[in-house]
Parts: structure tokens; C-alpha cells; sequence
């Protein structure tokens, strides 16, 4: 047996057509300064908090490794003297 296969045929209209014919003008221009709350100002929230966290933490560590090698370093004078 054969199988004959149909083929669907498309109209004359292209995609470009069709989204040219959506097409809308643009409502109007926001001012640049105004202020909403949304839920992505919570995201950016948190990673501003995070990485403000991580530098003090990141200082934090600096100051106590620093404090290390001053310690090493009196008692080096120590035992050379």
C-alpha cells in the first residue's frame, strides 16, 4: 500500500508581515529618576548586601593576617637581639 502524504499550504503572508502588522508605538517615555519597587529591586537588594558583606569580610580577614605577621615579626626582632 501506498501512502499518500498531504501537504499543508501556506498563505501568502510572511512573519515579517505578521509581526508588522502587531506592531505598537511605544506608550510614552518614563522620567529617567522616577522610582518603583519591585520585586527585582529586592534581588539587586540582596546581591549589593552580599557582596558589601563579603568585602568587610574579606578586610576583616586582611587585618587579622596582618596582625599575624606583625606578631612574627617582633618576635623575630626578639630572638635576633
Amino acid at each position: 500500500m501506498a501512502v499518500t502524504r498531504k501537504t499543508t499550504k501556506r498563505s501568502g503572508k510572511s512573519v515579517s508581515a505578521e509581526r508588522m502588522r502587531s506592531f505598537r508605538v511605544y506608550p510614552g517615555e518614563k522620567p529617567f529618576f522616577t522610582i518603583r519597587i519591585s520585586q527585582q529591586t529586592f534581588y539587586w537588594l540582596i546581591i549589593c548586601l552580599l557582596v558589601l558583606g563579603l568585602g568587610v569580610w574579606t578586610i576583616f580577614l586582611t587585618v587579622r593576617v596582618q596582625n599575624i605577621y606583625d606578631r612574627v615579626d617582633v618576635t623575630t626582632q626578639q630572638n635576633n637581639s
